[in-house]
């Protein structure tokens, strides 16, 4: 009776191991979340091993105690990255199926600037004024000989009056590149414009230099190409019509 009942202990730390370790990994499958309920049957199970081994269950303990240690670690750490990577394809997979409008949502600067386009006085240089009659050639100046100038006419074909004018002309050399530039203000109503020349130009009205007189670009390297030049306006400021 004696051997049967100290059989049944021995056979209890046994099954009572084997339960924990099937307990706790059924917890862990279902949730990592529930580790507060399946860490401690593994730390049951491991204690359980070691009884079983002082009980000379060996084959029994042994397993067990290697188990209870196994599982937690092994399958922790497959499960976590399992389902990590499940987490992170269902992210990708709402992005992509979400519209782009949805995606990044606007800011309030986003939502409220106007669509880009031309200024209006971008607008007034492409529609309303007009460049012509343009030279770009070596000219007899009185002082310095014969030097790189410009000459040409500009009309405002609009119905504003402008007090600036800004030019750039572009100079090449023999292969189309650019090498040189000049600025120049035919247009240029100031108090401080001691030139003067200080008037507007009305709507209506051609501008160009006196007869014989020409802009001097005296700064073009020698590279340059005679006529190899192009002309454009870069700004213009109207006039305070309610001045």
């Amino acid at each position: 009776m004696a051997d049967q009942q100290a059989t049944a202990q021995n056979q209890g730390a046994v099954i009572g191991g084997w339960v924990c370790i099937a307990l706790g990994t059924a917890l862990m499958v279902w949730t990592l979340l529930s580790f507060l309920l399946y860490l401690p049957l593994f730390l049951a199970a491991f204690v359980l091993g070691i009884v079983a081994i002082a009980q000379r269950r060996l084959g029994n303990g042994i397993s067990i105690l290697l188990l209870s240690v196994a599982i937690p670690l092994v399958l922790g750490i497959g499960l976590g990255a399992y389902r990590t990577q499940q987490a992170m394809e269902g992210v990708s997979k709402t992005e992509a199926d979400r519209p782009a409008s949805e995606s990044a949502p606007a800011t309030e600067e986003q939502e409220f600037a106007p669509p880009p386009g031309p200024t209006p006085e971008e607008q007034y240089i492409a529609e309303s004024i007009e460049l012509y009659d343009f030279q770009a050639k070596y000219m007899d100046s009185v002082l310095d000989g014969r030097v790189p100038g410009v000459s040409f006419k500009m009309k405002n074909n609009g119905d504003r009056t402008l007090d600036r004018v800004e030019i750039v002309v572009l100079f090449k050399d023999a292969t189309g590149s650019v090498i040189a530039e000049e600025d120049y203000s035919p247009i240029f109503v100031s108090e401080y414009n001691l030139s003067g020349d200080n008037k507007p130009l009305k709507p209506g009205y051609i501008w160009q230099l006196e007869r014989g007189r020409f802009y001097a670009a005296k700064s073009v390297p020698s590279e340059w190409k005679e006529g190899a030049a192009e002309i454009k306006i870069v700004d213009i400021r109207f006039r305070d019509e309610r001045r």
